[in-house]
């Protein structure tokens, strides 16, 4: 098949990084690959892409991607009118491109993408719904767009297809499951070492990883950082992310800053900011929180649960697909700051407990979130 994968890259986290593979292995199973991004302005993505020798388009040059939304209405509505004219553009520059290239599937992630397709076109359109489909949250114009395009979704979590299905958007055979996973090879090469009993010596190494946006949830760690050392509870708090081009994201950012310097959590909270890989860090540490307003399938879970690091989560999508509460981590009621602290204290006095999740942890994804099983699925997705 002659597959396209159309991006409008602003930034190069857990999706991007989880959509290039996938790109891969669709190559390395005999299929033709394009990826066409708008802008190129993440370097980053377009790197990453050649490394992984995949063909790249780039419908308009810029060091600096177009950005619509902003804090201002007024703003967000002057920019919406400049970018009907971009819109334009693109959508010439692309109908060239498919032309030349013939795809039977362009694959879009946003109707950004979508937007700039024709909607009876030779090719179809898979759309890789790799967020959380609230269909309450959808707005009129996503419902428009998805009944007059009609695509096919390629779901990143069971999670995922469901509220997609009961949401009413698309019949079931329409949607295919296509979750995330891990390289096999990078888990054959970690060794896992379990830390020494957790102490005042040896606290325990608290992980978050995800962009500085609210829901991504970086404040309520904070507040379980407070919690913890209210409770004299022994630890390290890191977070790693990177800040987005919007402005609310480096607003935030700051936000999060204000609060360490409030609540004088300067030497129990780390910030690491814009590692495009930070493998390292999931190494070292011993556990994952995740209070996430909404997810698909996050990576960074995929990521900690194969160094056998077991999660603290939300329950927010695609999460509880792969954190099974009292077996390879623990779900709390939602931002419960109170039941994080709870878990995270079990874990310290438990180290048995600690132990049992951390394998199964590790176990879940070598069963079931591999590139091996993805591989199987692209058979099933993308038959030849």
């Amino acid at each position: 098949m002659n597959i396209i994968f159309l991006e409008a890259v602003q930034s190069y986290g857990g999706a991007r990084i989880s959509t290039l593979e996938f790109a891969k292995r669709l190559v390395d199973k005999g299929h033709n690959v394009l990826i066409v991004d708008f802008w190129g302005a993440n370097i980053p993505f377009v790197t990453r892409a050649k490394e992984l020798g995949l063909c790249i388009n780039i419908l308009e040059n810029r060091s600096t991607p177009v950005i619509v939304s902003n804090k201002s209405k007024l703003v967000t509505l002057i920019n919406g009118f400049k970018y009907i004219f971009k819109q334009h553009k693109y959508r010439r520059r692309f109908n060239a491109i498919a032309k030349d290239f013939e795809p039977d599937i362009v694959n879009v992630n946003n109707l950004k993408c979508m937007n700039i397709l024709k909607h009876n076109s030779t090719y179809k359109i898979d759309y890789f719904a790799r967020g959380w489909f609230d269909y309450k949250s959808l707005s009129n114009y996503a419902k428009q767009k998805f009944k007059k395009y009609k695509p096919r979704f390629l779901a990143v979590s069971q999670s995922t297809r469901q509220a997609i299905y009961t949401g009413g958007i698309a019949k079931l055979e329409d949607i295919k499951l296509a979750t995330d996973v891990i390289d096999n090879s990078l888990i054959n090469e970690y060794e896992v070492c379990f830390p020494e009993k957790f102490s005042r010596k040896n606290p325990i190494k608290i992980l978050h990883s995800g962009g500085f946006i609210y829901t991504k949830g970086q404040h309520i760690c904070i507040e379980i950082a407070k919690k913890l050392r209210e409770e004299g509870i022994p630890f390290k708090m890191t977070l790693t992310g990177i800040i987005y081009e919007e402005s609310n994201s480096e607003s935030y950012y700051r936000s999060i800053l204000d609060l360490i310097e409030t609540y004088s959590l300067n030497a129990y909270v780390d910030i690491i900011l814009n590692k495009t890989n930070v493998i390292e860090y999931f190494k070292k540490t011993d556990l994952l929180i995740h209070p996430s307003f909404t997810e698909g399938l996050p990576r960074v879970a995929l990521e900690a649960l194969a160094f056998g690091k077991p999660i603290i989560a939300n329950p927010a999508g695609g999460v509880t697909d792969v954190v099974v509460h009292n077996l390879t981590g623990y779900i709390t009621d939602f931002n419960n700051v109170e039941q994080y602290v709870e878990y995270i204290n079990r874990y310290y006095l438990d180290y048995d407990k600690y132990k049992s999740h951390s394998l199964a942890a590790l176990n879940l994804i070598k069963n079931n979130y591999t590139d091996l099983h993805q591989y199987a699925v692209i058979d099933d997705i993308y038959p030849l």
